[in-house]
């Protein structure tokens, strides 16, 4: 109950806002909003106060109001068009609003009969033929004659518009064509300036390059040519020493033999006992075992360094055609290419010295563990 009162003061305050509030049409958005808050608020009292009600507040709206009201929504979409204030509106605001769309804004027939119904637009017909009838004049002709005037007045209008639009056209397209002529201009002098630049630039770092890496080239190749030196010292050094044990494992070995001579010969009319036997075969086999294995280190050693030596005469190739290429084409070169041709350099290929000796040398200490083995063996049967 509360709320239907509470509906029926808003409706009564917009109905008299809306009386004191001149006729503004479309110049107004406030004037607008109003009508649309109006009939909003009718449109949500349908279901909450009586209708005999509604339209009698309705109906205390003045006249020009409702006419603009019924007007406004007649153009609207139809799917947006609040069809049910004409049940709400007298008959006469009704005829008074198809009159006014009728002679003012030109709408006739079934667009009005969608709207409003055929029975009250055959009424406003019916009417509007009995007063042409008894004036003996027909308003179609007022209609028309005010209809060719204003279409004469609308298209001067037109045209002074248009002529007026095409001398601020033709204005700005000069103005336009000047200026898209003094920024090509300035666009060209820019582009010019920055390719000069730009090539600038390149040369400049180009030559920057060509010098850094010149002085990186020689220092590397000075570096590997150092390392190479000291490799294959160092690589001769092993190989000497491995040399000299192998010639004290040969001289070893004749000391052994004729020294178990020499006893034999002292020894004549004596047996030879097995336990001096195994001791002069586990010492000379300690001795020429370790002097063996000693020999192996020194050889293998001395293979590493010539490895690594011959790897860095490989790498200092590598750099002397990189330093080749860009002596030839230093200016043209770019970044990537520079990666390109130096990025082989240091390489990490073995040598065909290395692959010859390596499974030979390094079976020899098994061979010698594999003699002992069989010798002890041998000698524990009998």
């Amino acid at each position: 109950m509360q709320d239907e009162i509470n509906i029926k003061n808003e409706l009564e305050r917009l109905a008299n806002l809306l009386n004191e509030t001149p006729i503004k049409k479309k110049k107004d958005s406030e004037y607008i909003s109003l009508i649309d808050k109006t009939v909003f608020k009718i449109k949500e009292s349908l279901n909450n106060i009586n209708h005999e009600t509604i339209k009698d507040i309705v109906s205390r709206i003045n006249d020009g109001h409702l006419i603009y009201i019924l007007s406004r929504d007649f153009f609207k979409p139809a799917s947006d068009r609040n069809n049910f204030l004409i049940q709400f509106i007298s008959t006469a605001i009704i005829l008074k609003t198809i009159e006014h769309l009728y002679y003012k804004k030109s709408v006739y027939g079934a667009r009005l009969n969608d709207y409003f119904g055929v029975q009250l637009v055959s009424k406003f017909m019916a009417s509007t033929n009995k007063t042409s009838k008894k004036n003996k004049h027909n308003p179609l002709d007022d209609l028309y004659l005010e209809k060719t005037n204003n279409s004469k007045s609308i298209k001067l209008n037109i045209i002074n518009e248009l002529n007026n639009k095409l001398a601020y056209q033709n204005a700005d397209n000069e103005r336009l064509k000047e200026q898209t002529d003094l920024l090509r201009t300035q666009l060209y002098e820019l582009t010019s300036s920055y390719e000069k630049i730009q090539h600038q630039l390149n040369d400049k770092f180009k030559e920057e390059v060509k010098n850094t890496l010149g002085e990186f080239v020689s220092d590397a190749i000075k570096e590997l040519r150092d390392n190479e030196k000291k490799y294959n010292y160092r690589s001769r050094l092993w190989l000497t020493g491995g040399s000299i044990i192998s010639t004290l494992i040969v001289l070893t070995a004749c000391y052994l033999v004729f020294s178990m001579n020499a006893y034999m010969d002292l020894n004549f009319n004596r047996v030879l006992s097995w336990p001096t036997l195994l001791y002069y075969i586990g010492k000379g086999l300690v001795v020429l075992s370790s002097l063996t294995a000693l020999a192996f280190y020194c050889f293998k050693q001395s293979n590493a360094y010539v490895h690594e030596s011959l790897k860095q005469g490989e790498r200092v190739h590598a750099i002397r055609f990189g330093e080749l290429c860009l002596n030839l084409y230093g200016n043209k070169i770019d970044e990537n290419q520079i990666k390109t041709v130096f990025e082989d350099w240091n390489i990490n290929s073995s040598t065909a010295f290395l692959k010859l000796g390596k499974n030979e040398t390094l079976d020899i200490p098994n061979n010698i563990s594999n003699i002992i083995k069989s010798t002890i063996e041998s000698v524990g049967k009998k």
